[in-house]
């Protein structure tokens, strides 16, 4: 696997390469395809596609709930599924796995990318794309996608939760 929790390791990688390099975060639990089409739409702005995976705690922390423990995959299964989805293997070159919102926002600094890749779907006042791109705005390219189908992964979860079926025409959503 290409993930790392070493960033200095990342970033001698990286350098090696000597490539444009696309930067995004998230936690990435639950894999629907609209995750998918986003990480390619980011992939397609660089040479590389660097995934800022945040932690098993970290993802309770963000998206868990009084009715819902997240993340429902642990950060290594998430890590496997991002890197070995079916017709996207390829897309993502790099896992940094990241603990806080304090390691996001130092990482995608130490690493600099060429340009930083956000959804704008993204729920946090810490990681809301708006506040990042005028964090970062002065210092790297800031790209802000909007999504392209409205399905979130905690609509799936209440789904299996009520024993609805999450698969449509044998596809994941």
């Amino acid at each position: 696997m290409n993930y790392f929790t070493d960033i200095d390791r990342l970033k001698d990688e990286l350098k090696k390469k000597n490539v444009k390099v696309a930067l995004t975060t998230g936690c990435f639990d639950v894999l629907h395809k609209a995750h998918l089409d986003y990480l390619k739409d980011a992939k397609s702005r660089g040479d590389v596609l660097v995934v800022l995976l945040q932690s098993d705690e970290l993802t309770n922390q963000r998206k868990g709930t009084k009715d819902i423990t997240r993340p429902v995959y642990f950060v290594e299964e998430r890590a496997r599924q991002l890197l070995s989805s079916e017709g996207y293997e390829g897309v993502i070159d790099y896992i940094l796995i990241v603990d806080s919102v304090e390691d996001i926002y130092n990482s995608i600094k130490e690493i600099h990318p060429d340009v930083l890749v956000l959804s704008e779907a993204t729920e946090s006042d810490e990681t809301d794309p708006k506040r990042l791109r005028e964090y970062f705005r002065n210092e790297m390219k800031v790209d802000i996608l909007a999504p392209k189908t409205a399905v979130h992964s905690r609509d799936i979860i209440r789904e299996r939760e009520r024993g609805d079926n999450p698969f449509v025409s044998g596809k994941l959503r």
